[in-house]
């Protein structure tokens, strides 16, 4: 099993390509309760990210969700950016793991793949992570296709989380040579 894997055992315990962002036609999403139309909106996957959905979850407060459209390769799609301030600390030398940040990645990855389930249009979802300990990821992100692949159970939790982990993009260092 390798590491991420690992990670991804206990991200989505419990649960029921980075793209886009700056077009004109953002617009800012505000949680909304879940309802029972078969139509997942932004605003009700904002509403699971926020709220602790069962035992052992935790809500997420954003800062910021965002959704737009955007185009590659001359397809349009549609795309949300959220921010959130990490509460993951940076972990010690006898930990496999950062606990904390792993459960913040089950949140969104749980989120995620139940609005792509209620049939959301957000093929992209991108997540800035803030408040970031030394040599966390500042960002990551999920497709839709990979929501689709686990929900159907043609891909199991594993492929999914490190899925995700193979977004992970890491600050940037430059090196002073003056």
């Amino acid at each position: 099993m390798t590491a991420a894997a690992a990670v991804g055992a206990s991200a989505l315990a419990g649960c029921s390509s980075l793209t886009g962002g700056g077009g004109n036609d953002e617009r800012t999403v505000t949680a909304t309760e879940p309802n029972d139309d078969g139509k997942g909106t932004p605003g009700e996957l904002r509403y699971l990210i926020e709220t602790k959905q069962g035992e052992g979850d935790i809500a997420i407060p954003l800062s910021k969700f965002v959704t737009g459209t955007g185009s590659a390769d001359g397809e349009e799609f549609t795309y949300a950016t959220v921010t959130y301030d990490s509460q993951a600390v940076e972990h010690d030398s006898k930990s496999a793991r950062n606990t904390r940040f792993v459960e913040e990645i089950g949140v969104f990855a749980r989120s995620y793949a139940i609005y792509v389930d209620a049939d959301g249009d957000v093929t992209d979802f991108n997540v800035n992570v803030e408040n970031r300990y030394d040599g966390q990821p500042k960002r990551f992100g999920i497709q839709r296709k990979w929501a689709h692949k686990y929900n159907s159970g043609e891909k199991d939790q594993e492929w999914y989380v490190n899925a995700i982990a193979s977004t992970f993009q890491y600050p940037s260092t430059t090196t002073d040579t003056s």
